[in-house]
């Protein structure tokens, strides 16, 4: 076995904190803004979710 960052400390860290509860978000075919690090769908779901009755354009606003 071929021992290296992955195997040694990002695999373990990964898995680690899914057992915490935290959810694994693949970059693989992620969508987000470089410019602000926010991935935009998420965002914009988690602000629906939080502030119940906020309209689309308000969180379009928030984002920018």
């Amino acid at each position: 076995m071929s021992f290296n960052e992955d195997s040694r400390v990002k695999i373990p860290t990964i898995l680690h904190l899914m057992k915490l509860g935290y959810q694994y978000l693949s970059l693989k075919d992620a969508k987000w803004d470089i410019d602000t690090n926010i991935f935009p769908e998420l965002f914009h779901d988690a602000m629906m979710r939080i502030n119940g009755g906020i309209k689309d354009d308000e969180v379009k606003r928030l984002f920018e």
